[in-house]
């Protein structure tokens, strides 16, 4: 049986008002979703565009658990964005050359991404963070 927020607070005083919904309220009751901070302090460095970490943020949306194939359609996506389907389909291409995307095919022809690459890109630039000893959110 899972825990409410007010009982995990009353456990722990120190976990009041970090869930999500404490934080985002509403807005959170349609979904969200966990991004390591990580990812948009090396983003420069990854060599992630504006327009390419908004797909991938729009991929991860339909990522469950780490090894879990995602499956959303670039028209979804496209259509979130307000950009073309052929965008999105450039913009996917371009997180593949990067290794931070991969895209493959069912036995029956349906397109699905796996982006376990992109856990893989962000280990290093933990591991060189942790060793200069830099903060969290220090850039």
């Amino acid at each position: 049986m899972f825990e409410t927020t007010e009982q995990i607070a009353n456990r722990d005083p120190d976990l009041a008002g970090r869930t999500a919904v404490d934080l985002w309220g509403p807005a959170a009751e349609f979904g969200f979703q966990i991004v390591p901070d990580i990812l948009l302090l090396e983003q420069r460095q990854l060599g992630i565009s504006s327009e390419e970490l908004n797909a991938l943020l729009n991929l991860n949306a339909h990522r469950w658990r780490r090894k879990d194939p995602v499956f959303p359609g670039t028209s979804t996506i496209a259509e979130r964005m307000g950009v073309s389907v052929r965008t999105v389909q450039r913009l996917i291409r371009s997180l593949e050359k990067k290794s931070l995307v991969v895209r493959k095919k069912t036995a029956d022809g349906h397109m699905y991404f796996e982006l376990d690459l992109l856990n893989q890109k962000l280990e290093p630039f933990v591991s060189d963070r942790i060793k200069k000893g830099k903060k969290r959110m220090e850039k």
